[in-house]
């Protein structure tokens, strides 16, 4: 009977330990899969510096200030399946950063990043995401480019210049006062411009509407191609129905506007007095 109850006790022992191993272990699985790191960088640049932001899920939000710094605020969630640096390049102050959140192909869905960016407003921004929405917010004398995959992109203030291209997802652009690049698979594009006399800008969407507004007096010549859907430019008289057409000029036509559209209408407007 003493060694029977010595085995229950050994035994009771033997479970007890097992249970605290796989506890602990338990909570490893979880914590390791749920780091979420805050990271901040502040770097002075050289005026017109070239800045590169890439990342797989991230979204980005990029705004001018003044002064000669760059700063980036990033929120890395599972921070450790995220390879993530910011690397100044090309001499002191850096004419050029490149920022970048890549993550292992195989754990893309369980990782995410949040960008916060100030940058100075001459600079030259690029952003390319997988996944993401992009908003570019104030007033630059430089170009921006935001690419992505599967997400919107807002450029809400005037640019020296815009490349806006998106497969999944809508492009907004309220405030236009040069030469854009703006294109689309499955979204509509929305635009309001006071262009240049000289440039071309260019829109295209496989899904969606092109809604264009722009100035009664830019100088513009206008090209506006559909398969499906319809013409809605009550100031433009030069329309083939038939098709499915757009033929205007502006002014004195010097600068040229085209506008491809798969399935969806187009929209073409002057502001409202």
């Amino acid at each position: 009977m003493p060694m029977l109850a010595a085995d229950i006790r050994l035994y009771r022992l033997i479970l007890l330990g097992l249970l605290v191993w796989l506890s602990s272990f338990a909570a490893v699985c979880v914590t390791s899969g749920g780091i979420a790191v805050q990271r901040s960088d502040r770097i002075e640049i050289a005026p017109g510096a070239d800045i590169e932001i890439v990342g797989d899920v991230a979204t980005v939000n990029i705004f001018t200030f003044d002064g000669r710094d760059l700063t980036v605020d990033s929120e890395l969630r599972n921070a450790e399946r995220i390879n993530y640096f910011v690397s100044p390049q090309g001499g002191t102050p850096p004419t050029a950063v490149i920022i970048s959140a890549l993550i292992n192909p195989d754990l893309r869905l369980r990782a995410s990043v949040v960008m916060n960016i100030g940058v100075p407003a001459d600079a030259n921004v690029s952003v390319l995401t997988g996944i993401g929405n992009i908003t570019f917010d104030g007033d630059w004398t430089g170009t921006i480019k935001g690419v992505s995959t599967n997400g919107e992109i807002i450029a809400t203030g005037s640019a020296g210049g815009y490349h806006l291209e998106t497969v999944n997802g809508v492009i907004e652009a309220p405030k236009v006062t040069a030469p854009i690049f703006a294109k689309t698979r499955n979204g509509s594009i929305t635009v309001a411009a006071d262009l240049p006399s000289q440039g071309h800008s260019q829109f295209e969407t496989r899904n969606g509407d092109v809604n264009l507004t722009i100035s009664p007096d830019d100088d513009l010549s206008l090209v506006g191609q559909l398969k499906v859907g319809r013409i809605e430019a009550p100031e433009f008289t030069t329309i083939d129905t038939k098709k499915k057409q757009l033929l205007g000029v502006q002014g004195k036509g010097t600068a040229s506007i085209d506008i491809k559209i798969k399935n969806g209408t187009l929209r073409l407007t002057h502001p409202k007095p």
